[in-house]
């Protein structure tokens, strides 16, 4: 069993889908779709087709890259946000801080 608080990312890798931690990769049952509806919508946020991000285990956004947001996590991997879900991603940010 996996403490969703420690998933730093869920993802899809071919016809796989799989949830990153410290403590490595797993493979896991459920459709990204399903974690999207099912997953806490104030800690998690899909950021392409392909991943889920835990915004818990964010380190920094970086968006000087124009039209572009690149995510530094924890563990010192980085995502990059689709084009399509940079505006979703921006307003999940400013509806958490207020």
């Amino acid at each position: 069993m996996i403490n969703v608080q420690d998933v730093i990312t869920f993802y899809s890798e071919g016809k796989n889908n799989c949830c990153r931690t410290k403590e490595g990769i797993f493979k896991i049952k459920e459709k990204l779709y399903y974690l999207e509806e099912n997953l806490p919508r104030k800690t998690f946020i899909r950021i392409s087709n392909s991943v889920i991000v835990n915004i818990e285990k964010v380190r920094c956004f970086n968006t000087s890259i124009i039209g572009s947001i690149l995510i530094k996590f924890e563990d010192g991997t980085e995502e990059y946000v689709s084009r399509r879900r940079v505006s979703d991603v921006m307003k999940f940010l400013k509806d958490r801080r207020d």
